[in-house]
């Protein structure tokens, strides 16, 4: 033996847990639940003619530190792969830039659950559950490759399939994980979306995802596959649907709009309209939005109802209403939100515990 690579894994079998076996805990999860989920839905379909387009699974090594590898997502793997496969069937390199571009990559990696005893780590408003289906990652500095095409073409896939989708935002106060995604779709050109699994437990031994949720997601990549012509995707635009003789150009109407002697007049009366109105509300509400109380007590409701969902004995809820809400708002958990109105997150975060109606109708439930 002249030459080894050292790894160590845990070999203990999955397992079921929970009264009803609703979780599944097993080492690993990240990712090989994505690949496995991914490859059930790839066998589905063999054998079958009728596909659109060519379906294609890459699971790749090393993404936890950094993908640098000849094997990795910034190797050079899969774009010689798909390059060859166009030249293969007689493309030309045009072919290949029309193929790369017409196509849709559905990055699959594990996520974080909501943890019930560290709910407020979670953006206040996105709390992925366990078994609540695929996830869909958004994050506006591109730490996540998904945009609003690509949620469409997700969203269709699973409504096709009957599958249920929660999205996963991260806290703007903690820093956000990435994925291969943004490596794919920048290496490649290729639009790709976000998604995954919600799980409990990332990268310990022994990692928790919902029972139900490998196969919602391996549902959700089957109907992905099988997009008809027509369903959502990025690509070229729809072709003008007048008739047009071929050689000749689609005519363009410019609309030129009011005279600028016409239009200066309103564009002075709405602009002082403007700062009028600016001024009422600063004077009247400061630095505090008249809907402050609103957002603050939203905030608190929602996130204690989230921990009540998940308070399995009971002692979380108790404690809530025993006087942890004004805790957890001095000790700054509730966010920006309760810092409008304090007494409002915590009289959100009371009834939400207590399990009755919210009493604003709030922005931003």
């Amino acid at each position: 033996m002249s030459g080894w690579d050292l790894m160590v894994h845990a070999v203990e079998a999955p397992a079921y847990l929970g009264r009803d076996r609703e979780l599944l805990a097993g080492p690993r999860m990240d990712n090989l639940l994505s690949v496995h989920a991914a490859t059930a839905a790839l066998a589905s379909l063999a054998g079958r003619d009728d596909l659109p387009y060519i379906p294609v699974l890459a699971a790749f090594d090393h993404e936890e530190n950094g993908s640098e590898a000849d094997t990795g997502a910034q190797g050079p793997l899969l774009g010689n792969v798909l390059e060859r496969s166009v030249y293969a069937r007689g493309g030309s390199y045009e072919d290949r830039a029309r193929a790369f571009a017409g196509t849709v990559c559905l990055s699959s990696d594990t996520g974080h659950a909501v943890h019930p005893n560290y709910a407020e780590r979670h953006d206040p408003t996105h709390h992925p559950r366990v078994d609540g289906g695929p996830i869909l990652k958004v994050n506006v500095n591109q730490r996540y490759a998904t945009d609003g095409s690509g949620r469409a073409v997700f969203a269709a896939a699973c409504e096709k399939a009957g599958v249920p989708w929660q999205s996963f935002v991260s806290n703007n106060d903690m820093p956000c994980g990435t994925t291969i995604g943004p490596i794919t779709a920048a290496r490649h050109g290729i639009s790709t979306v976000d998604i995954g699994v919600a799980i409990l437990s990332m990268h310990s031994a022994r990692e928790l995802c919902g029972a139900q949720d490998p196969f919602l997601l391996a549902n959700a990549l089957v109907a992905f596959w099988r997009a008809e012509p027509g369903a959502v995707r990025p690509g070229p635009l729809a072709k003008h649907p007048r008739k047009v003789p071929p050689g000749r150009l689609v005519p363009m109407h410019r609309h030129e709009g009011p005279p600028l002697r016409k239009s200066v007049p309103s564009v002075a009366v709405a602009v002082l309209l403007v700062l009028t109105g600016t001024g009422l509300l600063i004077g009247t509400y400061n630095d505090r939005p008249p809907w402050g109380t609103d957002i603050a007590y939203e905030g608190g409701f929602i996130l204690a109802s989230r921990i009540r969902g998940y308070d399995v004995d009971g002692s979380r809820t108790k404690a809530l209403l025993a006087g942890e809400c004004a805790r957890m708002e001095r000790d700054g958990m509730g966010g920006e939100r309760a810092v409008h109105d304090p007494a409002a997150w915590v009289a959100g975060c009371l009834d939400g515990a207590a399990g009755r109606p919210s009493r604003n109708q709030g922005l931003l439930r």
